[in-house]
């Protein structure tokens, strides 16, 4: 048995920042709207991996119940406590019995890459969203600036944090799913080499990774750039005046 990829996210320490805030209105307003997001994004991600080993010929996920749109039968509540907590967290990893794909290295990663997929497709929405709320509330000059502020805010991290949940979980590293993604596209030799390589020391730089973002800002503005600056493309962040 082999799990796929939880679904790793990475965001400010939100829960941390609302509390040195006294939970001032805005702070609260963010958490929220990413506890929200959290929710659809995790369990949609972790409901792709699962139905696409499904569609690829694994019974393993309907055995164990993961074919469900239910956000309990996908979201760690300790993972999620991290992400509030210390901006890294995880949901719970799909397992799966890759021996059971019709084509193993096709469908494992096809299985893997579902999750990340899901996030840019939601990213995709989202955008779509934003640019008609934009619309609508430009058309609409009663609404209460709160009630628009609060609108794009949500829509505003919901893109922003499944852009960040592609983008990571398509690291090579570690047990996320950019590595069945890479070793689709390496020679089988150099592929099982990868893997092997990976499976002894991914974990482990993974972690540096991640103790690199938290004491070497420079890193994490790095890694986070290409969300940045997608987002800002994406979503045109020119707000009306007064907005916020």
């Amino acid at each position: 048995m082999e799990p796929t990829t939880p679904a790793e996210e990475w965001t400010d320490p939100l829960l941390l920042n609302a509390l040195q805030t006294g939970f001032s209105p805005t702070a609260v307003k963010v958490l929220l709207a990413y506890l929200l997001s959290l929710i659809i994004a995790i369990t949609l991600h972790e409901a792709a991996h699962a139905y696409t080993a499904h569609w690829c010929g694994d019974p393993t996920p309907k055995k164990q119940g993961r074919l469900s749109l239910n956000p309990l039968d996908h979201l760690d509540p300790m993972g999620s406590l991290f992400i509030l907590l210390a901006g890294f967290g995880w949901g719970k990893a799909v397992v799966v019995n890759p021996y059971n794909f019709r084509d193993l290295r096709r469908d494992m990663m096809l299985t893997s890459a579902a999750g990340p997929a899901t996030n840019l497709m939601l990213a995709g929405i989202g955008v779509g969203s934003w640019h008609a709320a934009r619309y609508a509330l430009g058309v609409a000059p009663d609404v209460s600036p709160n009630f628009a502020f609060t609108l794009l805010l949500l829509i505003q991290v919901f893109v922003t944090l499944n852009l960040t949940l592609m983008l990571f979980n398509l690291l090579p590293i570690g047990p996320l799913d950019g590595v069945k993604v890479v070793q689709w596209f390496l020679p089988q030799r150099l592929a099982e080499e990868y893997y092997a390589f990976n499976a002894r020391y991914g974990g482990l730089l993974l972690i540096v990774l991640v103790m690199l973002m938290y004491s070497v800002p420079q890193v994490g503005q790095l890694l986070f750039w290409p969300i940045e600056r997608i987002c800002d493309i994406a979503l045109a962040l020119a707000v009306p005046a007064g907005m916020w």
